[in-house]
Parts: structure tokens; sequence; C-alpha cells
């Protein structure tokens, strides 16, 4: 997993290129395993507040005082996008590319 961040040019925005088979935008309560490594976006788009905050050491994802000016999250899920993307479902606030995307068209 390949999950470089970089500013935009243009504005005070963070946008995210993940080559990942898997969105990883679960929450500690929607992960049907229970293990967190399914989970590591969805803080930083500021999903499942409530669940991350009762597991304690995750406050840091939530605190305001981190966050870029006027921003409610680290990054928006319209700022994301996934290459090679496999999962059972995609968001629809989120682009990605499946690997059959990406052979067909290159």
């Amino acid at each position: 997993e390949v999950c470089p961040a970089f500013p935009s040019q243009t504005q005070n925005l963070w946008w995210f290129g993940c080559m990942d088979a898997h969105d990883d935008v679960l929450t500690p309560f929607s992960t049907r395993s229970g293990n967190l490594h399914g989970c590591p976006v969805s803080p930083l788009l500021g999903w499942g507040e409530k669940e991350w905050r009762e597991l304690k050491h995750f406050d840091w994802a939530f605190d305001r005082k981190y966050l870029p000016p006027g921003q409610a999250s680290f990054v928006q899920a319209k700022h994301l996008a996934y290459i090679g993307f496999r999962g059972d479902g995609r968001h629809p606030d989120i682009l990605s590319f499946s690997m059959n995307e990406i052979t067909r068209v290159g």
C-alpha cells in the first residue's frame, strides 16, 4: 500500500492517491473482522469519530488543532483517489480505478 500525500499548489487542500486493492475506509465498528488494518483512511476522512475516540490513542485524528484551517477533516472524500481498487463496492464520493479499468484503458 502506497499512500503519498501532497498539498495542492492552487489551494490549501490535501490530496491522497492510494494504490491499494481495498478502500480501507471501514470504521472500528463496521469492520467485520475487527482488524484495524482495514480502517486507516476513515479517521483521515473524519468518519467514525465517536468509534475512534472510544478506542483511545486516535484522538489526534479528530483534534481540530491539527486540521487544516477551515476543514472538518484531514482529507475530503472528493480529494481521494484509489488506483488498482478491488474492493466490494465503491464509495460514490471517492474516485477509484479498478485493475480491469487500468488494463483496458492503460
